[in-house]
């Protein structure tokens, strides 16, 4: 017997039995008891008995000739594959959360996948889903996530709780990523920057615009990570490879000293004291959860009118104010590719070669210049 416990305080099944109709075959039993206690109590009963009812009811239905393939819901399958197989693999769990919500329409701006039984998916409801995402202007790699999730729960699915999935190509399914990412000139991050009207918000995008933080970085960041004598943030580099985050320390900007100089001074206070920087109104001691007010700003000032460019490149997003960081500064000359590399956080350089073009072309003329400048090998007159 293997009743496990997990993150949540439930106890999931996990074990191997044996059925004899029609010929002697192991089954794997992977299930949620939906018992938060081992044994038997005044509020109802334990996993294990849970368990040993269960395993009856198989067998009683195995020697009818009754037990088939067992059946599941989509969104049960996907919630599952997550809380069992990848809450300890996955160095952070959020990513997968928003696809999640999105998956199953908890994010109104999405359409939900519909949640049918599992062999019951057809290839023809990820079409429809993977174009309604690109309607909506998401990366394709964003898009890409969401297809390997559902490919991932459903192939986990059928490995381990024996659950019939659909046969789907899901490589014909996948998109190739956009090689040249949206970015915004300084007017244009002006604009935004004017364009929102939330003094929280408007704070958040000055910190993106001036730092090349990730989104999330900058949403989750605590007043301990901030050091008002050296003028600099640390921050956990949440997409670095191996099992152990890494820290980077990013120095700033004046407006950006000043920012959280102002929100430190006028930082909550009471019940609703908070270690985080950006609070959110409407829950104590948590960051706020969106950024809906910086993207409607973008919307506002046409990012993402030219639709012919939002479905090469993809839409211009609060993410496009990292890109725009790297931009402007990979076109200024005086950054070069290793040093943005560093400033990124990119684990290669690979990552950060989507901005070679944006480098000035003059490395002729500096090598002429070191030349003419020595008078090296100079002809005699």
């Amino acid at each position: 017997m293997s009743l496990i416990k997990n993150a949540h305080g439930y106890y999931y099944m996990r074990e191997t039995i044996e059925l004899f109709h029609p010929t002697h075959r192991k089954v794997r039993i992977r299930t949620s008891t939906g018992c938060r206690s081992l044994k038997d109590t005044d509020a109802g009963i334990g996993a294990q008995t849970w368990r040993n009812r269960y395993i009856k009811k198989l067998q009683e239905e195995d020697a009818r000739g009754e037990t088939g393939k067992p059946t599941m819901r989509l969104h049960e399958g996907i919630r599952k594959y997550m809380d069992e197989e990848l809450m300890l693999k996955v160095k952070s769990m959020e990513a997968n959360e928003q696809i999640f919500r999105r998956l199953t329409g908890q994010n109104r701006k999405h359409k939900a996948l519909p949640d049918m039984l599992t062999e019951e998916l057809t290839t023809k409801h990820m079409y429809t889903l993977r174009s309604q995402r690109k309607k909506a202007g998401l990366a394709h790699s964003t898009i890409n996530h969401e297809i390997y999730l559902v490919s991932g729960a459903l192939e986990w699915l059928a490995d381990t709780q024996e659950v019939g999935v659909p046969n789907i190509l899901w490589k014909k399914l996948t998109l190739l990523p956009f090689k040249k990412k949206r970015h915004a000139s300084r007017e244009q991050l002006k604009e935004i920057y004017s364009a929102i009207h939330d003094p929280l918000y408007q704070d958040m995008a000055a910190l993106l615009m001036q730092t090349g933080a990730r989104p999330s970085e900058i949403r989750m960041l605590r007043w301990s990570q901030f050091s008002e004598n050296e003028g600099t943030i640390r921050i956990e580099r949440t997409k670095v490879e191996g099992s152990k985050h890494e820290e980077a320390t990013l120095q700033l900007t004046e407006l950006c000293i000043n920012v959280l100089k102002r929100r430190y001074r006028n930082r909550r206070t009471g019940d609703w004291k908070s270690e985080y920087i950006f609070q959110s109104e409407h829950v104590r001691n948590q960051p706020v959860s969106t950024l809906h007010s910086i993207q409607f700003a973008i919307d506002k000032v046409g990012m993402n009118d030219n639709k012919r460019l939002v479905a090469k490149k993809g839409k211009f997003t609060p993410h496009s104010l990292r890109d725009s960081y790297a931009s402007i500064l990979a076109q200024s000359g005086d950054i070069n590719l290793f040093e943005l590399q560093e400033l990124l956080g990119h684990t290669t350089p690979q990552m950060t070669q989507k901005y070679a073009h944006l480098i000035p072309k003059d490395v002729g003329k500096k090598a002429a210049k070191v030349w003419d400048r020595d008078g090296l090998m100079s002809r005699a007159s």
